[in-house]
């Protein structure tokens, strides 16, 4: 096993990783990367111990449990309306083989990456697997500021810089390479 090198602590001219080192490929045909004006981007997992009592009071033992992850992330106006358009463009593209019914742009998946490189800090990738909106909302007030959107995402599976939280296998049919665009495993 490879020993992994500590990250050290600030320096008076010390680096770390600033959101301007983050670029975010949505993995979608014709949505560009880096996506310039990418306001914030939020993501999260959690594997929640399932618990064995039986009859007992206390806790006799613990399942694997119960993995989720979700992402949010906020838009200009332009970018965050033009994600959906071709999100729909690739669910009219991929239309129900039995039915002929085109996805709305809320159930197509897709595989997005983000990439942290910083002057001398070492490259940092994250991956998003089976992604999918979950909820978009606009909230515009009078101000000089540009219009946003806030999306919700769902997602199957994350990795940190090739790391899971739970064994990769398991992860369901986006893992299998036959779900989603940009589906890259």
């Amino acid at each position: 096993m490879a020993n992994i090198q500590q990250p050290g602590y600030y320096t008076v001219n010390g680096v770390r990783y600033q959101f301007a080192s983050l670029e975010m490929n949505f993995g979608i045909a014709g949505f560009g990367s880096p996506v310039l004006g990418l306001q914030s981007v939020d993501y999260d997992q959690e594997l929640e111990p399932g618990e064995l009592r039986g009859t007992s009071p206390a806790v006799l033992a613990l399942t694997t449990g119960k993995y989720s992850c979700s992402a949010k992330l906020k838009l200009p106006k332009a970018e965050g309306t033009y994600l959906e358009q071709q999100l729909a463009l690739a669910g009219a593209a991929n239309p129900d083989p039995l039915t002929g019914i085109i996805p709305g742009f809320g159930q197509i998946q897709w595989t997005a990456t983000l990439g942290y490189y910083d002057i001398g800090c070492p490259f940092q990738s994250d991956v998003w697997y089976g992604a999918r909106i979950k909820k978009d909302s606009d909230s515009h007030k009078v101000a000089p500021d540009p219009l946003y959107m806030d999306f919700e995402i769902y997602l199957m599976a994350l990795s940190r810089n090739g790391t899971f939280m739970v064994n990769p296998q398991t992860i369901g049919a986006v893992w299998q390479g036959g779900a989603g665009i940009g589906s890259d495993l």
